[in-house]
């Protein structure tokens, strides 16, 4: 039995304005309307659905009526994560993912307001102290010191409140001995055994060789330019690669990349590792690197752009060796970067690109009818009930 983590939270965007609405002498027409909480099915999550109506009589409380209104999850997710100005509050949840061993992830992702237009900042948070907190602990890399801004930021987001942290609740994992050898079932920090290193590496006792896993929740999407849920990730990381990858420690460690190095605090040379084919059978190149990690500078590819913001230029040195110079020294590059953004073949995703960029959608929305990435296991079929 192994156990990871997630964390169950109320998303409050409106929740200022029910202080207001019992006051005496206040007209009726200045009543906070009902509120909707959203929530994902008790079929889904028993958990988060019954906090959701433990919740909501305790509005009540204080003169709100709220009324839970379930959701399944796809669709929950899209209205929340594309429809920001509509919904009032909503249960969510943070699922472990490996490049979240680092606070960036937290401190600059999920509350910076330059996400807040359609980035993880869909709570809309707005702080001008907290970004200038969160832009310097990127930059620091003394440990102590960027230890102490990480804390002061944690310290404003508890004091402001964008969102309300409800349960910690572990998860527990099993797998059958009988099938799958122990020794080579990860543990890995924050996940649980339900991760990259497991799938990899589990070694069959016999003559079984698949791996069945499940999930409460639906896919959304297979898609390297998404960023989804927990079992979205679990195939997308399978399908295509990453230069770096975080172990099980928590640490970043080369994986389509041989090699990385510090030329000074601002310049990476990265030494792409020899051999790697595309599942079509051509060649992965330092000009698909090149273009994975440039193609989120423009409007197609809105959720990665935050990892790629600091990169001032990218060059390529040789047929195997690409040059990140960044625009500042970035602490966290390694794992918030290299270990976040998935590499993508240029031969099929640049007139893909260039094809959104004349339409409204994105890449978020655009599937694949065959996958292909370079990672460990291929994409053979999606059947979709």
């Amino acid at each position: 039995m192994a156990r990871g983590w997630l964390r169950i939270v109320v998303v409050t965007l409106v929740l200022a304005l029910a202080f207001g609405t019992v006051a005496s002498g206040q007209s009726p027409d200045r009543r906070v309307r009902e509120l909707i909480l959203l929530t994902r099915p008790q079929a889904v999550d028993p958990r988060e659905f019954e906090t959701a109506r433990f919740v909501a009589p305790e509005f009540e409380k204080l003169g709100v009526k709220v009324t839970v209104r379930v959701m399944p999850w796809e669709q929950m997710a899209d209205y929340v994560w594309y429809s920001r100005d509509k919904w009032d509050m909503t249960m969510w949840q943070m699922v472990g993912r490996p490049e979240r061993s680092d606070p960036d992830e937290f401190a600059m992702n999920l509350f910076h307001s330059s996400t807040a237009v359609n980035g993880y900042n869909f709570v809309g948070y707005q702080n001008g102290t907290y970004n200038n907190i969160a832009e310097a602990q990127r930059i620091k890399t003394d440990l102590k010191t960027r230890q102490q801004l990480v804390r002061e930021a944690q310290k404003i987001i508890a004091r402001d409140v964008p969102y309300v942290f409800l349960v910690f609740p572990e998860s527990a994992y099993a797998y059958n001995n009988t099938i799958w050898d122990a020794k080579t079932v990860v543990e890995q920090t924050g996940l649980g055994i339900k991760n990259f290193w497991t799938f990899d590496q589990a070694r069959p006792l016999g003559n079984q060789r698949d791996m069945i896993l499940n999930t409460n929740d639906p896919l959304q999407a297979i898609n390297p330019l998404f960023i989804s849920g927990a079992a979205d990730s679990w195939v997308t990381e399978l399908i295509w690669d990453r230069l770096f990858r975080v172990g099980p420690d928590g640490l970043p460690k080369p994986w389509a990349a041989e090699k990385a190095d510090w030329v000074d605090s601002v310049t990476l040379d990265v030494t792409l590792r020899r051999g790697m084919k595309w599942h079509d059978g051509r060649p992965v190149t330092a000009d698909d690197v090149i273009f994975s990690y440039t193609a989120p500078l423009g409007d197609e590819v809105p959720m990665y752009k935050p990892f790629v913001r600091n990169i001032e230029k990218i060059e390529k040195r040789s047929d195997t060796v690409i040059r990140f110079v960044l625009r500042e020294p970035y602490a966290p590059f390694l794992i918030a970067s290299l270990s976040k953004l998935n590499i993508i073949p240029k031969h099929i995703w640049e007139p893909v690109l260039a094809d959104l960029a004349r339409k409204p959608e994105n890449a978020e929305s655009y599937q694949e009818a065959t996958p292909i990435g370079s990672g460990p296991f291929k994409f053979v079929q999606w059947k979709k009930s």
